[in-house]
């Protein structure tokens, strides 16, 4: 597994047993951190590159999979789109430029690709660290071209994920504690959310006001009301979301970086992306 700026040891301790467990099993980990932090300390390899120059560096292992002859040319034939683009902007960084842009040194890199090339099932894992950048995503776009490059799509235990920067962000925000929502994302303006969510804390609907401060009338409550409940499940205030669908994935062009430094991408100028 390669973990991309995230600290799991601290922002996130309980995940951090799943890579106690995938080296207790003989799997690697490679963390991408410019500081030596708790995670890092228990990687098989920690590469620390130049703060911003994480693109750089998913361009050079990209480099060596294409140099060293480590695609999958029959996964990337069949079920990708753009591997030429993505192709050279990878060739264009070279092991040695890539060592001098990010500090990571060419040995360094080899033994990475290796790492990850070697194994059965692999994984990238971004998090914060890379996505908060001004080529973000540029820089996640060559973290999955990697993947993709190496057949790591669509297998189990194997491809790209995100993480979310502290421990259960997302579940805080399911739960209400965005200032601007309700439990289950539903809208402050939205009367019967307001008063569903008040019959499930508990709080009689005379004290429940509208978004600008008025109480809700007893109109309003009335066509509102609705009976006690366990979950958030009965009543929303949009449409569940409809399910994803499954699409082939596609390799993209990265844009490239000069040698000296990482500038911000240019105006209208593409993007990575999985399809």
């Amino acid at each position: 597994m390669i973990l991309v700026g995230s600290n799991l040891a601290e922002t996130m301790p309980p995940a951090l047993r799943h890579l106690t467990e995938l080296r207790e099993n003989g799997g690697k980990l490679i963390v991408v951190d410019p500081r030596r932090t708790r995670t890092a300390e228990q990687a098989d390899l920690h590469l620390a590159p130049r703060p911003g120059t994480d693109l750089a560096l998913a361009l050079g292992m990209l480099h060596l999979v294409v140099a060293e002859g480590r695609v999958d040319e029959e996964f990337v034939a069949a079920r990708t789109t753009g591997w030429e683009d993505a192709r050279a902007g990878a060739m264009s960084h070279w092991p040695e430029q890539v060592e001098r842009i990010t500090g990571v040194s060419v040995p360094e890199l080899r033994e990475a690709v290796a790492l990850f090339c070697g194994a059965e099932n692999a994984m990238v894992l971004t998090a914060r660290g890379p996505e908060q950048q001004s080529k973000g995503t540029d820089t996640v776009g060559a973290w999955i071209n990697l993947c993709l490059a190496t057949g790591r799509a669509g297998r189990p235990l194997n491809g790209y994920g995100c993480l979310t920067g502290q421990g259960n962000g997302q579940g805080g925000r399911e739960h209400g504690q965005k200032a601007d929502q309700l439990p289950g994302y539903r809208k402050l303006d939205d009367p019967a959310a307001r008063a569903h969510v008040a019959a499930v804390w508990g709080v009689a609907r005379s004290r429940c006001r509208d978004p600008d401060g008025a109480r809700t009338s007893s109109s309003t409550r009335s066509a509102a009301r609705c009976g006690p409940c366990s979950s958030w499940g009965p009543t929303r205030s949009s449409p569940p979301r409809a399910p994803r669908t499954s699409r082939d994935a596609s390799a993209r062009s990265t844009s490239s970086p000069s040698p000296t430094s990482c500038s911000p991408r240019p105006p209208n100028s593409p993007t990575s992306s999985c399809r």
